[in-house]
């Protein structure tokens, strides 16, 4: 109510259409509160736009523009080699290794992660799951559904900033089997490390990644064996990872996007 009294614009950066943890319900009754006072909304990508206009029609009143997620170039460490990142992880050099980076909530499907690796992987094949667990129930769960597998490995805690690298750098490809998503932050880390990535075929994913870095998920069971199997069994990972830095290299600069909101901005002031 400040800002608005002061007639300063309010801009939205639009990375979720619902909140991980709360209700659409609510989600829509926060949403018409803040609503009345944005000025512009700000889509990550331009498949964006029409979600963000559907969740909430009234956004079409307002405006709406498109400005990427910066990647993650240069954010972290990025010096070792697969082999000594394997190493330093005790997995095996010649194996084909799939990755879960990130924060282990239940929306984004490790239970049915674990259960599709089970069902697709050969004896080469790993799956690495790391990050913090939201709570002690779901590092449990996940840990029952992988059973002692012996090529199923985690590291449950919080992954500094200085071992990122380690963890990227030894998988061939990452994984990341949302139940629901809109934006993926993780997804773009991948890419800016050089890795395709098993994700949903949503169309905002799709036009994140571009067509040779996403390995998608078509539907939920079936879709994601297939999706992972596929990556398993890929022989041009390299080139796909390529192909992912340079897209996010060129796409998702953190040059253009500061040259993108500085524009923005002084349009409103």
């Amino acid at each position: 109510d400040v800002l608005l009294m002061r007639k300063i614009p309010i801009v939205w950066n639009v990375h979720n259409l619902v909140s991980h943890g709360g209700t659409e319900r609510a989600d829509d009754e926060a949403g018409r509160i803040l609503l009345d006072r944005i000025d512009t909304f700000v889509s990550f990508t331009q498949a964006g736009v029409a979600q963000i206009c559907d969740r909430w029609p009234w956004a079409k009143n307002r405006q709406v523009v498109v400005i990427p997620h910066g990647n993650f170039i240069g954010a972290y460490p990025d010096a070792i080699s697969p082999l000594e990142a394997r190493r330093r992880l005790d997995l095996p050099d010649d194996a084909r290794i799939a990755l879960f980076l990130g924060r282990i909530q239940q929306y984004k499907g490790l239970d049915q992660l674990i259960a599709a690796y089970r069902s697709v992987a050969g004896k080469n094949d790993w799956l690495v799951v790391a990050g913090e667990p939201e709570n002690a129930a779901s590092m449990s769960a996940l840990q029952k559904l992988a059973s002692n597998h012996p090529r199923i490995r985690f590291s449950f805690h919080r992954i500094p900033d200085c071992e990122i690298q380690t963890f990227l750098n030894a998988a061939d490809f990452c994984v990341y089997p949302f139940n629901r998503i809109f934006n993926s932050g993780a997804v773009i880390l991948a890419l800016s490390f050089r890795k395709a990535v098993v994700a949903p075929a949503t169309s905002v994913l799709q036009e994140v990644a571009g067509p040779d870095a996403l390995l998608p998920i078509f539907t939920r069971r079936q879709g994601l064996e297939d999706a992972l199997r596929a990556a398993f069994e890929c022989e041009n990972l390299s080139f796909k990872g390529r192909c992912a830095y340079e897209r996010v290299y060129e796409r998702n600069s953190w040059k253009s996007v500061a040259r993108d909101f500085k524009e923005l901005y002084a349009s409103l002031l």
